[in-house]
């Protein structure tokens, strides 16, 4: 599957040799995130909140029951929940397969949220110029993950790999953690573009 700004969502069957569109039942065709939950997917436009479809993307439906934003920029799941991550909404949570969803912002002091990236035990959120946060409770509670990060960083991206971490930024680059984020280094030797 493949989201696209301004066509709706692509399928492949023969990896990647051909696509066809799978767009109906969406209402919006600007689509910045897709997830895969078991044979359920979820797909989070800018505008018009979530869809979600139960048979291989031939058919969407809106799932945003308890979602205040429509802009959808963000999705990640663990064993047990599925995330949103909104443009100015923060973080929502839904414990029931996308049938409802609830806010989980207490303690993030920046609510536009661009990448979410779920492990079973750890959430951590990208913000728009605040950085980074994470939250070892399912997204109750938040908090700043950000000594050695830009003051500025705009955090598109992370990932884990053991003791070490990743986070990718929009204009500072790559940095790198060995400490479970307590604190971060730039590691930019030999990109040519950082952001």
């Amino acid at each position: 599957y493949a989201g696209t700004l301004g066509d709706g969502i692509y399928k492949s069957t023969n990896a990647a040799g051909s696509w066809s569109i799978s767009n109906n039942g969406l209402t919006n065709g600007q689509i910045f995130a897709l997830l895969s939950v078991d044979s359920t997917l979820f797909a989070g436009s800018f505008g018009a909140g979530i869809f979600k479809s139960t048979n291989h993307g031939a058919s969407w439906v809106a799932s945003n029951t308890g979602i205040s934003n429509m802009s959808i920029y963000a999705l990640a799941g663990d064993s047990s929940n599925i995330y949103a991550g909104t443009l100015g909404g923060g973080v929502f949570k839904s414990s029931d397969d996308g049938a409802t969803w609830t806010a989980v912002n207490n303690g993030l002091a920046n609510l536009s949220i661009v990448h979410l990236y779920a492990t079973d035990s750890l959430l951590f959120a990208g913000t728009v110029g605040n950085g980074m946060y994470i939250s070892n409770d399912e997204g109750s509670t938040w908090t700043a993950l950000n000594n050695g990060l830009s003051t500025s960083a705009t955090v598109r991206c992370v990932t884990t790999d053991g003791n070490d971490w990743y986070a990718g930024t929009a204009g500072d680059g790559v940095y790198y953690s060995n400490n479970q984020g307590t604190s971060w280094t730039q590691v930019i030797n030999g990109l040519t573009n950082y952001t």
